[in-house]
């Protein structure tokens, strides 16, 4: 159940305003858009330098979120 960890790691960014979510390897992009309404496009970093996922395929997870062109 990844999915928990990933509601785990968003509360732990909610208290340590410091922290900073990596989206790119999510294997729950479900969770992605929670992350994004929780903390804020602002909190977010992504890149895409793995060996197991296409960059497109990791690309494509982020044009899923309803990201306004300011965020």
């Amino acid at each position: 159940m990844r999915w928990m960890w990933v509601d785990r790691f968003i509360s732990l960014a909610l208290e340590l305003k410091h922290i900073m979510f990596d989206l790119s390897y999510c294997h729950v992009p479900w969770k992605m858009q929670t992350a994004v309404d929780v903390l804020g496009a602002e909190r977010l970093i992504f890149g895409s330098d793995g060996m197991l996922y296409h960059p497109r395929i990791e690309l494509a997870k982020i044009d899923c979120l309803k990201l306004t062109p300011e965020q």
